[in-house]
């Protein structure tokens, strides 16, 4: 698993440098019209996103409910809208860092601009 927290400091992209609050509550709501829309197959009412302002290595956490339980589906649906809606159009640095079992899978993701930086963490039942 890689230390989003330490690239963050090593990289001056702190909350001393950067204000992240406009970041974190973008992401959020790209998530939401991302992920748990009316096409979406998570369950929106048991989903859940938390944002997280003093923490570097996930900025914002989004707990992903499958609706039967196909954590494949789960992560196969999660790349396909972060290639199409939620990536930097221009990253100069993304790492996605996928962990899966048979029941649960964890995605943390850093991804950086020239001008901002994000840190999410993704976590799929």
């Amino acid at each position: 698993m890689y230390d989003f927290s330490s690239f963050m400091v090593d990289h001056d992209l702190t909350s001393d440098h950067h204000e992240f609050e406009a970041t974190i509550s973008g992401f959020d709501y790209d998530i939401h019209f991302a992920l748990l829309d009316d096409r979406s197959i998570f369950d929106t009412q048991r989903s859940r996103t938390y944002r997280h302002y003093d923490d570097l290595s996930a900025m914002v956490q989004t707990d992903l409910v499958t609706h039967d339980g196909d954590v494949d589906s789960g992560v196969r649906f999660f790349h396909e809208r972060w290639s199409t809606e939620l990536r930097y159009l221009t990253p100069v640095r993304e790492i996605i860092d996928v962990h899966q079992s048979p029941t649960t899978a964890t995605i943390h993701v850093l991804t950086v601009t020239r001008y901002n930086a994000a840190t999410l963490l993704f976590r799929i039942t």
